[in-house]
Formats: structure tokens, sequence, C-alpha cells
């Protein structure tokens, strides 16, 4: 039996920071209000890395200026925050947070650095 499913309704992409690192420091990259959502997911991609380790967490806050890291218990289906030393793809989102979310990224050890892309996915309804 065949279901149509249409994976689009109720998702909203928003593009959530790219650039590079390189040097040692933390990076907050562009909130996304989550008003409308009832839950986030963020795409952590690094693109090119040719050092460096990067650590990765999301905050949240209630008013766009005023950021606390998101509570563990908050993280879903992800484990919560990470660290990369390689090229590659993660996720990591969260529910239950105030309005607004971004992904912070710590990173040490960089000569060169690398260069990383965010996009934040929210699910703005149920599924039925």
């Amino acid at each position: 039996m065949s279901t149509n499913l249409d994976v689009s309704n109720g998702l909203t992409a928003v593009a959530a920071g790219y650039g590079a690192i390189n040097s040692n420091t933390t990076t907050n990259h562009t909130s996304v209000d989550t008003s409308t959502m009832l839950g986030v997911m963020f795409v952590y991609r690094v693109l090119v890395r040719t050092d460096g380790t990067y650590a990765v967490k999301l905050q949240h806050s209630p008013d766009n200026s005023t950021w606390a890291d998101v509570a563990a218990d908050q993280y879903v289906a992800t484990g919560g925050t990470f660290s990369t030393t390689a090229v590659g793809v993660s996720q990591l989102g969260c529910t239950g947070v105030d309005r607004y979310v971004r992904v912070v990224t710590t990173s040490t050890s960089v000569t060169t650095g690398a260069t990383v892309e965010v996009t934040a996915i929210g699910c703005d309804q149920l599924a039925s």
C-alpha cells in the first residue's frame, strides 16, 4: 500500500548562519524566532575543515538579547550538545524553550579553521 505524505506541510526552514571560523572564538549564529513553532531542529554542516575542534550547543532567549543555555532535558532526539573535528552533518533540536533559539559554536585549537552552515527547521503543527 502506498501513502502520499506531504513532508513539507508544517515545516519551515530558516538559514541561521554560514561562514568561516578561523580563530579560537565563540560564534553566535543567527537566532530563530520560534513563536509559531512547536519545536526546532538545527542542521549543522561542517563544509570544509583544516583544523580545530568545534563545540556546539543551543541557547534560548525571551527577548533576543539575554541568552541562556538550553537545559539537557529540553534537547530532543539528538543527545544535546556535541563537538566535532571533521567535515560532516550533525543535528540538534529542542522544544519547550523561550521564543528565540540560536546555535553557539566555540572553536579551539584553530589556526586556519572551518566553514560551517547552520539551517533551522521548525515544526509549526502536530502530525495528524
